[in-house]
């Protein structure tokens, strides 16, 4: 306790000498300034002889004074240089937090991609995928973790809607929309091209020593929000989007249940804004409840042979 008390009590020391510090700086260019300001009235009025700036040691004194006020000038404009930047830094985050972006799914990916080059190649790479059917999730996959893995210990994490649309219970007043049904129908093909690609490349796995593991789960209820997203030790950064209704003329059975292709919204760990740390916070909460409460994995896959990951 003491030593933390003693802590404190240096921290507080150093923020008084640094306030201090500042308002001599302060003040002694503004004394420098009236100062020269009032000299330099008084030599053009001469109430200073001009022979005293041609010599003796008052020419000494003044290029001094000078000198110093010409790099306290110097010294102000690159503080306020740096204070503008920093205001702009400010605005724009501002900016941000009051009007979000939204990305479509080909920008979240190549952000995505920007984000794992900023991860450490060693760390252990979580990805979750809060999947569809991965249609257009799995051409990336194929590329960035089969083929040109960027990481040497990955865990993917995937959940899917079943192969059978009439796994989903729907009330009667509430049916399956007919674009989720054709989502099913394509599942298995799906699955079957994860397994394939995985397996393809164990040759390079092996070669760059790669740990992979994935596990495949589906969940059975009406997809509302999905998405992809990736943490490391000390970061995050997800991806979400929710799926609408898009009301129409047509009877309500034939409405859109459009996927939010173009309206992904990004939280990462530095995100400000409590209401995208909320979206961070919905996606983490519905991903590990339909993970947990989905079953055993359709589908594990581990290079090396590894019972679990975590």
């Amino acid at each position: 306790m003491k030593a933390n008390k003693d802590e404190i009590e240096n921290k507080g020391f150093w923020v008084q000498f640094k306030e201090i510090w500042q308002k001599i700086i302060f003040k002694g260019r503004r004394f420098l300034t009236w100062f020269y300001a009032l000299a330099s009235l008084a030599y053009i009025w001469h109430i200073i002889p001009p022979e005293w700036l041609v010599e003796g040691p008052i020419r000494q004194i003044a290029i001094t004074l000078l000198v110093v006020l010409f790099v306290g000038v110097l010294e102000l404009f690159l503080e306020t240089r740096e204070l503008v930047e920093n205001v702009d830094k400010e605005i724009n985050a501002l900016e941000r937090i009051l009007s979000p972006e939204v990305y479509n799914l080909r920008e979240c990916i190549q952000d995505f991609s920007k984000v794992l080059k900023n991860t450490h190649p060693k760390d252990r790479i979580v990805m979750s995928i809060l999947g569809l059917n991965l249609e257009h999730a799995l051409a990336y996959m194929k590329r960035y973790i089969f083929k040109q893995p960027t990481h040497k210990n990955i865990y993917l994490k995937i959940l899917l809607l079943p192969e059978d649309p009439k796994d989903i219970k729907m009330h009667p007043n509430h049916q399956l929309p007919k674009i989720v049904a054709a989502w099913c129908s394509n599942m298995k093909f799906y699955i079957q091209q994860v397994e394939k690609s995985a397996n393809d490349q164990k040759s390079l796995m092996k070669n760059e020593g790669i740990q992979l593991r994935i596990e495949i789960k589906q969940y059975r209820v009406l997809p509302i929000l999905h998405g992809f997203g990736i943490s490391d030790p000390s970061n995050h950064t997800y991806y979400v989007s929710f799926c609408r209704w898009k009301p129409s003329k047509q009877p309500v059975e034939d409405w859109d249940y459009d996927w939010g292709e173009d309206s992904y919204h990004k939280v990462a760990s530095d995100t400000k804004g409590a209401a995208a740390q909320d979206i961070a916070s919905i996606f983490t909460g519905y991903f590990e409840y339909l993970w947990v409460t989905s079953g055993e994995p359709v589908v594990v896959f581990s290079y090396p042979n590894v019972d679990s990951y975590g």
